[in-house]
């Protein structure tokens, strides 16, 4: 079975935080909250769409976890990114730091049973 989801494949969404605006844009996130809003909408959340579509079909594959929470796993990828820029002042992240949080998120989000999870139309089972 050719994988169709890496650590390479997920790291290359965090690349996207290196492309020289997006550093710019938080700070209007203060000053112009109607711009940033514009921003948000337009190039934040498709690329977060995007991100969490590559995980579901990770998941649909049994590469990743099945019980992965897709929403928690993408901001655990794209977090210390923005994390790096907005509060630590740094004008870009550092050049390996993709590949460094892949290599600590990797052991959490893959799977350890290779087979593709088992698509059910029960909900999950709720904690009492």
């Amino acid at each position: 079975m050719t994988p169709r989801i890496t650590q390479d494949d997920l790291g290359t969404h965090l690349d996207w935080e290196h492309d020289g605006i997006t550093p710019r844009m938080i700070v209007y996130s203060v000053s112009r909250p109607d711009l940033y809003a514009e921003y948000f909408e337009r190039v934040i959340m498709p690329r977060r769409l995007h991100l969490q579509d590559v995980l579901r079909d990770g998941i649909r594959s049994g590469e990743l976890r099945a019980d992965l929470d897709v929403e928690t796993a993408t901001m655990s990828i794209v977090g210390p990114v923005l994390l790096q820029v907005h509060s630590l002042g740094r004008r870009q992240p550092s050049a390996d730091l993709s590949e460094q949080l892949m290599d600590i998120l990797w052991p959490g989000l893959a799977a350890t049973d290779t087979r593709p999870a088992q698509q059910t139309d029960k909900p999950p089972a709720t904690q009492p």
